[in-house]
């Protein structure tokens, strides 16, 4: 059985937490995610209905940066040349956040093959969510819970703004300001890299 396949064991113990079934909002994000499309003037729009992260709070829509599709780029790149792990960094308010939604979006285009999850870590105070390629999703209040996707260099882990694990064997990508207190050991270890993402222009903003 395919290892995102053993994922759904509702209440599956790792590191003292406990993996559960998320919501059914999220569940449809990630479910209808490929029926999601990039409009002639650039914004991703989800399906009816449903929400980035099964958030209303979120939208629906983002508008996709040129910086977003050049990094997708540098990453799925830099992945084939052995590097598996990334900083991407920049100033606050640029859509780094964002960034990493619209990077699930790409991977769940993609047909069967790696990765087989992806796990994203917003915080100690958010929840850790893990998609699964079969279409559903697993939450934690730890990423602890998902070490046996973590440990799997066939997982993407996106970890927002804080420490990442140092010696996780996922392909794993810190989204930061550049405070070097969250980034700097992070990207002293072998096979790490840094990437900047540039601040919005006007054309941008105008599009917006």
């Amino acid at each position: 059985m395919a290892a995102w396949a053993t994922g759904m064991q509702a209440g599956m113990q790792a590191g003292g937490a406990a993996a559960v079934p998320a919501s059914a909002a999220i569940n449809e994000f990630w479910g209808k995610l490929r029926d999601a499309g990039i409009s002639e003037d650039g914004f991703l729009q989800l399906a009816p209905d449903t929400y980035f992260l099964g958030d209303p709070l979120n939208g629906s829509c983002l508008f996709v940066r040129e910086p977003y599709r050049k990094v997708v780029e540098q990453v799925l790149h830099l992945w084939s040349q052995g590097i598996t792990k990334l900083v991407i960094t920049g100033s606050p308010g640029i859509g780094k956040s964002v960034f990493g939604w619209y990077l699930i979006w790409v991977v769940r285009q993609q047909g069967d093959g790696c990765p087989n999850a992806i796990v994203l870590d917003q915080g100690p105070d958010d929840v850790v969510f893990c998609f699964l390629r079969d279409g559903r999703v697993l939450k934690a209040t730890s990423r602890a819970a998902f070490e046996q996707y973590t440990s799997d260099a066939c997982t993407w882990l996106i970890v927002d703004g804080h420490k990442p694990p140092l010696k996780a064997a996922a392909k794993t990508i810190l989204i930061t300001s550049p405070d070097r207190t969250i980034w700097w050991q992070f990207h002293k270890e072998r096979g790490a890299t840094v990437r900047y993402m540039p601040a919005w222009n006007m054309a941008e903003l105008e599009a917006c």
